[in-house]
């Protein structure tokens, strides 16, 4: 059990840290665009900060497991937001 609770600790704090550098990435990217563009990274940005927080609770779970089990719904929301961004931001697309 010790070995298991150690894998998944393993498995969210790399999930914590891949996140956030997603995070910095398109945070970044946010700063250099303007416009409807910008407003989709942002919402892009929503998204995975959800993500984010899905993990850190994930870790916070493993320590308390008497807390409800949200991590599944925080993440289905954090990837509908990314999901909607996308479309967003392949919607502003218009071909030469």
């Amino acid at each position: 059990m010790e070995l298991f609770l150690n894998f998944v600790l393993f498995f969210d704090l790399m999930g914590v840290f891949l996140a956030f550098m997603a995070i910095t990435i398109v945070a970044h990217a946010a700063g250099i665009v303007v416009g409807r563009v910008r407003t989709g990274l942002l919402s892009f940005l929503w998204g995975l900060s959800l993500i984010l927080v899905s993990f850190l609770y994930a870790i916070v779970y493993i320590y308390e497991p008497t807390l409800p089990d949200l991590q599944s719904f925080i993440l289905a929301l954090g990837m509908v937001l990314i999901l909607l961004s996308t479309k967003k931001l392949f919607s502003l697309y218009q071909p030469a």
